[in-house]
């Protein structure tokens, strides 16, 4: 049995695989889904850059890898969201390599059903530092959706889009900006539903959804990212919340900008 590594005011870390924890977990648990799972091997791989990460070993001069955990194939994806399809109720939002997006559409588990998939464009991608080829300017956003109703979502009739920059000065390799987190809250989760993210890496999906007054869970492997999850969110709870409205006004005002 999993115990949390950590847990305050509403949101828990577990240290562990998310196929273990999911299956402790109750059927249709938890409302909305918001993660970013691990991309292919072909992606890891590619991620260089000149900028050194604290956490990263440097060897060399060169640009260095700077995704330092292990990629996911394909048969690891589908047995992860195998058991996010059963505890999940109603969204599974995953920023995802196409190749994973792809699978999940043609081959959904069962349970799930491939609503749309999406792009996150990035204002400001990363160069392509061997410049021998385009850099990558977006990523994927797989959109499923749990049960055989018809699916709900806050955001109308604008498209599955989300445009504006990656997060910068971060201690860790893959974290998703704020911004796109609490966006994919605003039109996915309604007040009151709990929030999943089976591979939280550095914690933002649960700092985002306590920001907003969700309950929110959450998992990885690496305990050095539960470490690091579990300080950045204590730190960000002794500062309090703003009232709800606050973040409302202060979201609308950033959704014009990007």
């Amino acid at each position: 049995m999993l115990y949390p590594y950590f847990e305050q005011d509403g949101v828990a870390i577990y240290h562990g695989a998310c196929v273990d924890l999911c299956s402790e977990m109750a059927e249709r648990s938890v409302e909305v889904v918001i993660t970013d799972p691990p991309y292919t091997d072909r992606v890891h791989d590619g991620a260089r850059s000149n900028r050194r990460l604290p956490q990263i070993r440097v060897e060399g001069g060169g640009p260095m890898r700077v995704i330092d955990f292990p990629s996911m194939t394909e048969a690891q994806l589908g047995a992860a969201f195998d058991a996010i399809a059963i505890v999940a109720a109603r969204w599974v939002i995953a920023t995802t390599a196409f190749e994973h997006a792809a699978k999940l559409y043609e081959n959904p588990p069962n349970g799930l059903r491939p609503i749309r998939t999406g792009a996150w464009v990035k204002t400001n991608p990363m160069p392509q530092i061997t410049g021998d080829r385009p850099a990558q300017g977006w990523e994927t956003v797989a959109i499923l959706h749990a049960g055989a109703g018809r699916p709900h979502w806050n955001g109308g009739g604008k498209p599955a889009t989300w445009i504006g920059p990656s997060a910068q000065s971060t201690t860790y390799p893959t974290q998703k900006p704020e911004w796109l987190i609490t966006r994919f809250l605003v039109d996915f989760a309604d007040p009151g539903d709990s929030v999943f993210d089976p591979f939280c890496g550095s914690g933002t999906t649960l700092l985002c959804a306590w920001k907003r007054g969700h309950k929110a869970m959450g998992c990885d492997v690496r305990e050095e990212a539960c470490e690091i999850a579990a300080k950045r969110i204590e730190a960000v709870m002794r500062q309090g919340r703003l009232p709800t409205d606050a973040v409302a006004r202060a979201k609308d005002v950033q959704a014009t900008l990007f």
